[in-house]
């Protein structure tokens, strides 16, 4: 059996490549997926099923319509001789029927610029509006990750890991006057109710002098990379929300660039790491001649900004007559530079409304070689931010407050110095190691990933979610098997194109399951699974799928009584350390097994965890 070794020790959580943040099993919400995208489908296909899927998100893009939910398998998304983008979208929703384009693993979806030929990952047009885009990789675009400069409004871009765009030299380049961002919005046709919430964007800009051999013959291009190139470049929006967003290593311009007459701006609960160092701050407010307009109404709080140039927020002050209006700035750390904000002209601390910052305090961060930038419990961000106009959860889908206030910066800190992965399976639930060990090894990924990552502790465990489990601990915890074809359906209950399809059938192939019942042969998929027939299946996930177990001299458990077909099953999962313990707290130190009782997916979890731990 291959597989990323879990050890389980106490809370703490660790695999043999050490902390991942990604999970891998399909999340039950996928049931709503109205279409799919697959790399490896077919843009024929009517992509209204994972067999039928399509090969491109453009395809999805053009068909969309109030309501979908696009779900985009694993793979790498190229430009597929678009122009200019990966994906032009340029159709919407309704306020009751938003579309939704999501990974259907964290990440797992890839926009790839291909070495930066390709100008934009995604492209908001006109049309664009009620639009959800979640949990991409975009990386390697020429311009800019996301692209809204339209009139599209209420887009919401929730957890997705921006990064490396345009990092090439920029000499001689025809556009090298033209910022580059990780998402831009604006301008001219002011979009209005964007979000940006959980997303990591870091590395964001061209390449300066002598770094990775550029050379910069040109003296009118040759600083373009000082100030030019940003995280989040937004001009002329209304309606903007920006929080618990990680920026970092965005030394080419600002982290969060606020321009030309922007308003109604909230920057909350967000961290920020390391400098530009051609210019102050990670966040820059500026106003220009051309809009005749000064940005207003801007509300930055609970923010980390940890060694920042010179100041945490760079403003253009009073520069060209457009002090900006209605700044409030509260509630913020700050630690490496030597004041909140620089001002380019003037002093506007008499209109800014400053206060309750904190100024000159190490953060804390858990692991900062590594980009780790969860709190620890020392840190002075903890209880230290404000609850007024905050978010309800944090960028991991925590709530928000998990103690007597709300921490500052993108993640909460929870008692015992772990921060769950699941906001309903909290470090004191019983269950917290083994799912922490799972999902940490890339084995689940939950019951929901919105409003807040869930696991659904107490939920019954489907007969159909255990083949997932257990073929992913039988082969690995990526693992994914192949969509079958119709004739290599072997259950008369599982339909082609279902979600658990390929699973059941992979689950068939190994050599694990009979199904439920013959004449016809079926598998009841979304049946509970029983505790008796967990047993049978993580045995032979621990010791190989031909497993039988010997006749046991005795059975620990006064409900399971010899003769029944889970007698030998449960007396060898007791051997072998797998249920001891492994149930809700109220039905231990009896001794009953309750063999016919549906097993909770946190009793699944104990389970396989040490079944996964015992055999790695």
């Amino acid at each position: 059996m291959t597989r990323s070794r879990v050890v389980l020790l106490g809370l703490a959580v660790l695999t043999a490549a050490g902390l991942l943040q990604l999970g891998g099993m399909r999340a039950r919400g996928e049931a709503d997926c109205t279409l799919y995208v697959d790399e490896r489908g077919n843009d024929l296909n009517d992509g209204k099923s994972a067999a039928a899927a399509f090969a491109t998100i453009q395809k999805a893009a053009e068909l969309v319509i109030p309501g979908d939910v696009v779900c985009i398998l694993d793979g790498i998304y190229t430009n597929s001789d678009r122009d200019r983008f990966i994906v032009n979208l340029n159709r919407g929703g309704t306020a009751d029927q938003r579309i939704t384009f999501k990974s259907v693993n964290r990440w797992g979806a890839v926009l790839d610029g291909q070495n930066y030929t390709t100008d934009f990952g995604w492209n908001f047009g006109a049309n664009a509006a009620y639009v959800r885009v979640e949990g991409l990789e975009v990386r390697a675009t020429r311009h800019s990750g996301f692209w809204d400069n339209n009139t599209a409004h209420h887009l919401y871009l929730l957890g997705n890991h921006i990064h490396h765009i345009a990092n090439y030299c920029t000499d001689g380049d025809a556009d090298h006057a033209y910022g580059k961002s990780g998402a831009y919005s604006g301008e001219a046709f002011q979009p209005k109710y964007i979000t940006f919430d959980s997303n990591i964007i870091h590395d964001i800009g061209r390449l300066a002098e002598g770094e990775q051999g550029c050379h910069y013959s040109d003296p009118n291009t040759s600083d373009y990379y000082r100030n030019h190139d940003h995280g989040l470049y937004i001009s002329q929006a209304v309606e903007v929300a920006v929080v618990n967003n990680v920026f970092y290593n965005n030394d080419n311009g600002w982290s969060v660039a606020l321009a030309r007459g922007t308003s109604n701006v909230v920057v909350s609960n967000n961290t920020f790491a390391r400098p530009n160092p051609w210019r102050d701050g990670h966040i820059s407010i500026y106003s220009f001649p051309d809009t005749g307009v000064a940005n207003e109404n801007i509300l930055i709080q609970n923010n980390i900004f940890f060694e920042p140039t010179a100041a945490a927020i760079r403003s253009s002050g009073d520069l060209y007559g457009l002090p900006h209006r209605g700044v409030t700035i509260r509630n913020n750390l700050l630690l490496g530079a030597d004041r909140l904000v620089s001002y380019v002209s003037g002093d506007l601390t008499n209109i800014y409304v400053i206060q309750g910052n904190i100024l000159g305090e190490d953060p804390h961060f858990l692991d900062l070689p590594h980009n780790d930038f969860r709190l620890t419990a020392s840190s002075p961000a903890i209880d230290a931010g404000t609850a007024q106009d905050a978010p309800s959860t944090d960028s991991e889908g925590v709530h928000r407050p998990q103690g007597a206030g709300y921490e500052i910066g993108a993640h909460e800190f929870l008692e015992g110095g772990v921060t769950p992965s699941f906001s309903d399976v909290p470090p004191d639930h019983w269950a917290f190691s083994y799912v922490e060990a799972l999902y940490q090894g890339g084995y689940v990924k939950g019951c929901r990933e919105t409003p807040a990552r869930e696991y659904c502790p107490e939920d019954a465990l489907t007969r159909a979610e255990a083949a997932v489990f257990v073929t992913r601990g039988h082969h690995t915890a990526d693992f994914l098997p192949p969509e079958p074809d119709l004739a290599e359906l072997h259950f008369a209950d599982v339909a082609r194109g279902s979600w658990s399809a390929k699973w059941v059938e992979q689950l068939w192939q190994d050599g694990f399951t009979a199904g439920c019942a013959t004449s016809p042969l079926r598998f009841c998929a979304e049946t509970a699974h029983t505790r008796a027939e967990a047993t049978v299946f993580f045995l032979r996930m621990l010791r190989g799928k031909d497993y039988l177990p010997g006749e046991p001299t005795s059975v620990p458990y006064a409900d399971v009584a010899r003769g029944t077909w889970y007698f030998k099953w449960a007396a060898a999962a007791s051997d072998a350390g797998l249920t001891q313990d492994c149930e809700d707290p109220p039905n231990r130190g009896d001794d009953r097994f309750r063999p016919q009782a549906p097993i909770t997916r946190a009793e699944a979890a104990c389970m396989m965890a040490r079944a996964v731990s015992e055999g790695g």
